[in-house]
């Protein structure tokens, strides 16, 4: 009886906008897939420029962040020059394209010898 009560109040007390379908939530949801689409679809040819851009001695970053010259291209492995060492990565591991570095200068010689540090009078 107590349980007839409260469904029955409930029942007369509802509005014409409780009962309609939450459009508002349905149109989010649609926008929020659209967007998902579009963000895939832009990253899918970001990355298909990478791998077009990908060529025998271009200066490239790997994901890891590890900045090499491409000496050979395989089929899902590049040759990476690092100066002083040559590495082999997969091709999924390059993360982008870069500019050459700049040369840098060599490091001056400098111009007065650093001073001597002398021993305190109290240890001598």
């Amino acid at each position: 009886m107590l349980s007839n009560l409260f469904t029955a109040t409930a029942a007369t007390n509802a509005t014409p906008s409780d009962t309609t379908p939450p459009y508002f939530f349905y149109a989010v949801l649609i926008g929020l897939l659209v967007l998902m689409f579009l963000s895939q679809r832009k990253r899918k040819k970001a990355a298909e420029q990478v791998k077009s851009s990908i060529v025998a001695g271009a200066h490239v970053m790997l994901t890891s962040g590890i900045f090499g010259k491409i000496v050979s291209i395989n089929e899902d492995r590049v040759k990476l020059d690092l100066g002083s060492t040559v590495i082999e990565v997969a091709k999924g591991a390059v993360s982008r394209v870069v500019d050459a570095p700049a040369a840098t200068p060599k490091a001056k010689p400098a111009a007065k010898p650093a001073a001597k540090k002398t021993k305190p009078a109290s240890e001598k």
